[in-house]
């Protein structure tokens, strides 16, 4: 039975949502009321403090001023919220969030995606068990989110805990910091401070000049229009400095290609465990078979240092391979041999040739490992997200199994309400992760049998 309430609560109310078991909407409107309309029972009251406190059951729509204070205690089903300009809060959700046009906010659990967009205010996020996607928001911080997250334009500061997917970045205008960061990370246009801990995919700035610090990158890095960096690779480099007015430091664990501008004032401290070093400066260009090597650039102010576990090629404003020199190293497969071919021009042709060879041999090695290596990330991080997916089914089926347990009138201590109507049944099907976690509820007797037949039904729509 459908339950429709209206209170007057003024422009700039307190509105607390206690309790909401099934999926909830919440909009601002211009009318100085607080409207809910609810399937299941609904409760509507004011405490001393004038404090507007709402219970709803099963989906419910509640309305509320524009410029009221808004916190949602606990949503057990989907949660929208639009058009509330006043300071919001969610504490735990159970299901999807999605946020409109709102001001400050501050979300603690959120059990899947979240989806916030037009935060006028500082935001802040505890926890996200999916994804998170955010477009146009300031002061940001998120301590944890499981999945991917997709940022879109933020004024002020960024500040991330743990990402257990990939994470890009776009437009963001003030000092970025990251943690842990399971997939590939790209930054694109944002400007100021960038710091990151420890990245374990790919990353990609472009539009992005810093100066940047990465604790630790386990791929490959490509850096593009950059002032300053800091950076330890365990795949390869490849960087493009803008200026050279900010030291940097990158070691990587396979090659280096580093371009400088016309105007290079550096002293370019460079190391290649392959003893293999490439320069290309204005009119000239050199190969270098030694393990380190100075390159003064202009007036050589500023230290940089590039150590490579592989080779390392310095470009300036010469296009790569201008002038037959300094080209970046491309791998080839030779299907000659080197002692025969070269063994007519004597003893010294055939060495030559097994050095050329060896090395070959070398960077396909190398080539096999950073392949091995990058699928080994991309299964782990498949594995990390299989987990999350895991542990979202299984609160979403929990959360399931209690909206059915309050049906049935197993209802915890102290609640004020008679039992409901049954909630409409969920849209969404059935999944194999959410079987799983009924049989494994099931086997650890957390509940019946009878009950697990309820829930799987009404999972999967049909239920009584």
């Amino acid at each position: 039975m459908t339950h429709e309430q209206y209170m007057n609560a003024g422009e700039k109310p307190d509105v607390v949502i206690e309790q909401a078991s099934g999926s909830l909407r919440l909009l601002g409107w211009e009318r100085p009321e607080v409207y809910a309309k609810a399937e299941g029972d609904l409760s509507m009251r004011q405490d001393d403090g004038q404090v507007t406190r709402l219970r709803c059951e099963g989906d419910a729509v509640v309305r509320v001023p524009h410029n009221a204070t808004l916190t949602v205690e606990q949503s057990q089903g989907d949660l929208q919220i639009k058009a509330v300009q006043g300071r919001i809060q969610v504490d735990n959700a159970a299901g999807e969030l999605s946020l409109r046009h709102s001001g400050e906010a501050r979300i603690g659990t959120v059990a899947g995606d979240a989806s916030l967009k037009h935060i006028g205010g500082a935001l802040h996020i505890d926890n996200i068990g999916g994804d998170l996607s955010l477009l146009d928001a300031r002061d940001v911080e998120f301590d944890n989110v499981d999945g991917d997250v997709s940022i879109r334009g933020a004024n002020g500061s960024l500040s991330a805990g743990n990402v257990g997917g990939d994470l890009f970045i776009e437009g963001v205008n003030g000092r970025t910091s990251i943690g842990n960061l399971g997939g590939d990370l790209r930054a694109v246009g944002v400007q100021g401070e960038f710091s990151a801990g420890n990245i374990g995919g790919d990353v990609s700035t472009g539009g992005a000049p810093g100066p940047l610090a990465f604790e630790k990158i386990g791929g490959d890095l490509n850096a593009q229009g950059i002032l300053g960096i800091q950076a330890d690779v365990g795949g390869d480099a490849k960087l493009s400095f803008a200026s050279t007015n900010v030291p940097a430091s990158v070691s990587a664990g396979g090659d280096i290609v580093c371009r400088f501008p016309p105007e290079a004032a550096a002293t370019v401290h460079i190391t290649s465990a392959n003893n293999n070093i490439a320069v290309n400066t204005p009119g000239a260009g050199r190969s270098i078979e030694a393990g380190s090597y100075e390159l003064k650039l202009g007036g050589g102010e500023t230290p940089i240092t590039l150590a490579s576990g592989g080779d390392v090629t310095v470009l300036t404003n010469a296009a790569p391979g201008e002038n037959g020199h300094g080209r970046p190293r491309a791998d080839f497969d030779f299907d000659f041999d080197f002692d025969r071919d070269f063994g007519a021009f004597g003893s010294g042709w055939s060495a030559y040739g097994e050095r050329i060879a060896q090395r070959a041999r070398e960077a396909a090695g190398r080539a096999a490992a950073k392949v091995q290596a990058k699928v080994q990330a991309k299964v782990e991080q498949a594995a990390r997200r299989a987990e999350a997916q895991a542990r979202r089914a299984e609160r979403r089926a929990q959360s399931m199994m209690d909206r059915r347990m309050n049906v049935e009138g197993v209802w915890h201590a102290g609640h004020p309400f008679s039992v409901p109507q049954p909630p409409e049944p969920p849209r969404e099907p059935v999944s194999d992760e959410e079987r799983m976690t009924i049989l494994r509820m099931l086997e650890q007797k957390k509940i019946t049998a009878a009950q697990a037949e309820q829930l799987l039904a009404a999972l999967s729509g049909k239920g009584a």
